[in-house]
């Protein structure tokens, strides 16, 4: 038996809509999700998701993305959205998102990752200002927290700085 903290959520495998892939800046896409009906995106802000992608060889890989978004259960959005930020500066990235263009339904697993932040653990923080750093399309990440942060903590003092090498991030 594995031994986990009382956060942990177990990691499941969805059959998602691929609702949306728009490019939003120089080789940046956002991409919506969408779960099952009646399926419910259980995650912490943070966390990330394994995409199932079929690479040129027909080789199923799971590639790591950050989610883009807080758990809709803070934010009271779709329970079923899943939001993606992809960066498509190599190869195999622009491969990744033209096969996220072409799909119908991909499959993901999620939650994955252990830096997050939730109701039990955010309030250990409310007495002193937050610092988010990020590079790059590593915002994605930040974004979901500080979506959640503002979601459970409006008042909370944040700071986040976000480097990139131009830009366009």
């Amino acid at each position: 038996p594995s031994v986990h903290t009382p956060d942990f959520l177990e990691p499941v495998t969805y059959a998602c809509q691929v609702a949306r892939v728009v490019l939003i800046e120089d080789a940046m896409w956002h991409v919506d999700l969408l779960l099952p009906a009646g399926k419910t995106a259980h995650f912490w802000p943070g966390q990330y998701l394994l995409l199932h992608f079929i690479n040129a060889e027909g080789v199923e890989e799971q590639v790591p993305y950050s989610i883009a978004c807080a758990p809709s259960d803070l934010t009271g959005q779709d329970p079923r959205r899943i939001e993606l930020h992809i960066a498509s500066h190599t190869e195999r990235a622009e491969c990744i998102v033209c096969f996220l263009k072409d799909a119908v339904v991909v499959r993901v697993t999620l939650p994955q990752g252990d830096c997050f932040l939730n109701k039990r653990t955010l309030p250990s923080f409310k007495a002193q200002p937050l610092l988010l750093v990020a590079a790059g399309s590593g915002f994605t990440q930040i974004k979901s927290l500080v979506e959640g942060i503002l979601a459970l903590q409006p008042e909370q003092e944040l700071h986040i700085y976000w480097s990139n090498k131009n830009a366009a991030g």
